[in-house]
């Protein structure tokens, strides 16, 4: 599809995903910098690549990320869900999941 569609930001932002999910990281991400290039105003890349960060503990982009996705649109449940989330690891606070599990390790 994205050779098909190469300036699709949607499919795009998918495959970086995909990618960086499969453990391709640096082309996962290289292809969710193109997806901004091509459309900076994209809700779904800022949010992608926040959560990146936040997977890789840079809390403090990933709040950036979060916030600029937000920017956009408001109403992002999983942004918002996010955010909330990133800034309790900022405070030092023990982040759990729903589970019980700790999210900081």
């Amino acid at each position: 599809a994205l050779r098909l569609c190469p300036k699709d930001v949607p499919i795009r932002v998918s495959y970086g995903v995909a990618l960086w999910m499969s453990g391709q990281k640096e082309p996962g991400l290289e292809s969710l910098h193109r997806a901004l290039a091509l459309d900076p105003d994209s809700v779904e890349a800022h949010y992608n690549l926040g959560m990146i960060d936040l997977a890789e503990k840079r809390i403090g982009e990933a709040i950036r990320k979060f916030e600029r996705a937000l920017a956009l649109d408001p109403w992002h449940a999983e942004a918002v869900k996010n955010l909330a989330l990133a800034r309790k690891i900022q405070k030092g606070a023990q982040a759990t999941a729903p589970d019980g599990r700790s999210l900081v390790k």
